[in-house]
């Protein structure tokens, strides 16, 4: 059914794999089995607050109104499909066909009468809060707005002539298991965070993340509001919070939009929650994780010395780790480990043996330390994977 969604309506094919698992697929399953009951027990089926928040969350993603109710026309007609083949060529059955099909229109259109209500009301409350960014608006600094409408192209020009010495984005998704998911609750507490940090800051939601603008003034002001955005995080346990390096200005913008999509596609693969997370501080991650020849990186670095048998096996990956850590400094990376100098030499020197590679060669250094943070980062990587939870308003 979703893919119909997909197939037949533009705008639901704007939204990214995430939105679609995690967001529409489930409202539509509720939807669904909400109408299966009320068959089963006779009762008309009440539109619940599923339905309502549902719709405020298209809203929020760029789904036009006109979209929405098209989509409750196609699972109208999805369950019809699915009654008709059911029923197949039984007569007592066919009999109720007519009945179940006014029922079903009906509650087509109760459905649809409260989402586009719903919807109305979000666009409304949307336009008071003057810190708060329209979806589409936020989708135009992040892709450069060539292909935005028209009004999207004078908001980004209206903020591109505000003026900022230098601003700073912050990207919040929330784990799935959150449960204060509510959109409104969640810009709150953002404010309250970076309101003092940043009394000029830009907010709204877009594609199931929040985005947060923050133009900085000073240069005094960008510790302080680091910290806040830490504190925004720590504060948090459940919420992926990605912080952009510092920029200079709008335009700059567009340039982090791929880099912050596959920092959350790490985090969602690794399970980061609950710390601030910078796109410097991931910047190797994503190059080892991005790279077509992972498997090669491994298997020309790491790989000869996972295969070693037995317990050495760990031993020389925490020594290798260790002097990586540890500056390259040999004398430092022993007094980490509570070993000799001599036993951490040992361990070097049979780390260059099972490799091939030279420890004092800085290209074979490199690959050793690219290969390792890869091993450890599949080593590490979430049971099951992050599911971000829909920002319901």
């Amino acid at each position: 059914m979703v893919t119909l969604f997909v197939e037949q309506i533009s705008d639901y094919r704007s939204l990214t794999s995430l939105v679609i698992e995690a967001d529409v697929t489930p409202t539509t399953d509720s939807n669904f089995g909400q109408f299966l009951d009320m068959l089963e027990a006779h009762t008309s089926m009440e539109p619940g607050e599923w339905v309502r928040r549902g719709a405020a969350r298209r809203f929020h993603q760029n789904i036009s109104l006109e979209a929405l109710l098209h989509s409750y026309r196609i699972w109208g007609r999805c369950i019809w499909g699915a009654v008709i083949d059911t029923i197949g060529e039984a007569e007592p059955e066919r009999s109720l066909l007519p009945d179940i099909a006014a029922v079903l229109m009906d509650q087509v259109n109760t459905l649809s009468n409260e989402a586009a209500r719903a919807y109305k009301e979000e666009s409304l409350r949307h336009l008071t809060a003057p810190d708060v960014l329209p979806g589409e608006v936020i989708e135009g600094l992040l892709t450069g707005g060539a292909q935005s409408p028209s009004w999207v192209q004078r908001e980004l020009t209206r903020l591109d002539r505000l003026g900022v010495d230098q601003l700073l984005v912050l990207t919040v998704g929330l784990h799935v298991n959150e449960t204060a998911v509510d959109l409104q609750s969640i810009l709150d507490d953002i404010r309250e965070f970076l309101r003092v940090a940043c009394p000029e800051l830009l907010l709204g939601a877009w594609q199931n993340q929040v985005f947060v603008f923050c133009p900085i003034r000073s240069p005094e002001s960008i510790d302080e509001l680091t910290v806040a955005c830490k504190q925004v995080a720590e504060a948090r346990p459940l919420w992926v919070c990605i912080a952009s390096d510092i920029l200079q200005n709008w335009q700059d913008v567009p340039d982090i939009h791929a880099e912050l999509t596959q920092g959350f596609a790490l985090a969602r693969r690794y399970g980061w929650c609950g710390r601030l997370m910078r796109l410097s501080d991931i910047l190797l991650d994503q190059i080892v994780t991005d790279t077509p020849y992972a498997k090669a990186l491994l298997r020309q670095s790491i790989d000869p010395l996972v295969a070693v048998e037995g317990a050495k096996s760990g031993l020389l990956l925490d020594s290798l780790r260790a002097y990586i850590t540890c500056q390259y400094n040999a004398t430092a990376a022993a007094r980490s480990l509570f070993v000799t100098p001599n036993t951490l030499t040992y361990r070097l020197k049979r780390i260059e043996q099972l490799t091939g590679r030279d420890l004092s060669d800085v290209s074979d250094l490199v690959l050793l330390t690219l290969g390792l943070r890869l091993h450890d980062l599949t080593q590490k990587a979430a049971v099951v994977p992050v599911a971000f939870a829909s920002l319901e308003p």
